[in-house]
């Protein structure tokens, strides 16, 4: 079910940059212009990104977050279609035999949508656009796990990390760009607490599979080499 735990990123992070193709088609011209140049220059970036340079521009991120917000009710569907049919099955795989009857009795990432930017677009060639863009995501979810008779919920949850969007290749025409990929430079910071239930003695082995499972989703997915086309 590879497609089913891309969903909300993929929702995300393409909404982000379709909103940002009007921005993009004004650059393209200049791209253009600056490939015809001698003196044309582009920022030659490593596995690490580069520093800003003339071709680097900050976007203020306020219509990233208005967006996100309208949409958000859609990504918190797509996030119980992902938990129902990938991440649910692979914990109750990867959990001991004495810990039965694992399953989520409500999933959702709450009413606060993540907080994202500052967005720096790069004219990395003349037909590529690179969107780095900073995702931080401390809001309010409604997580309520059960198991062998106990219910827990997700106390704080805490998503934090580096996106990089590319457009290639930019064109002069509808849809701007011929191509989107996503893809996280380094594995998100990912933290969260679990309350109720605290004297199980499974609770310390819930915490550690569900970390592991989540992380190891997230990293096979979106984190480079592994990305979102």
């Amino acid at each position: 079910m590879v497609g089913a735990h891309r969903g909300a990123a993929s929702v995300i992070c393409t909404a982000i940059a379709l909103g940002a193709a009007y921005y993009v088609y004004s650059l393209t011209d200049k791209a253009k212009a600056l490939a015809r140049s001698s003196s044309g220059r582009y920022i030659q970036k490593g596995k690490h990104g580069a520093p800003a340079s003339q071709d680097s521009h900050v976007v203020e991120s306020n219509w990233t977050s208005n967006l996100l917000g309208a949409i958000w009710p859609y990504l918190n569907n797509s996030l119980q279609h992902a938990i129902a049919h990938d991440i649910e099955p692979a914990i109750q795989e990867a959990l001991p035999t004495g810990i039965k009857r694992f399953r989520f009795i409500k999933c959702s990432l709450g009413e606060t949508p993540p907080q994202i930017g500052p967005i720096t677009v790069h004219l990395t060639s003349p037909d590529s656009v690179e969107l780095d863009i900073r995702l931080d995501y401390s809001g309010d979810p409604e997580v309520k796990i059960a198991f062998n008779g106990v219910q827990v919920h997700v106390k704080r949850l805490v998503i934090k990390g580096h996106l990089v969007v590319t457009l290639k290749p930019l064109m002069s025409v509808l849809p701007i760009c011929g191509a989107i990929q996503i893809m996280f430079l380094n594995p998100p910071d990912l933290d969260f607490e679990l309350a109720g239930g605290i004297s199980c003695t499974e609770f310390p082995t819930i915490v550690k599979v569900l970390r592991e499972v989540l992380i190891s989703r997230v990293n096979g997915a979106l984190v480079m080499p592994n990305r979102i086309t």
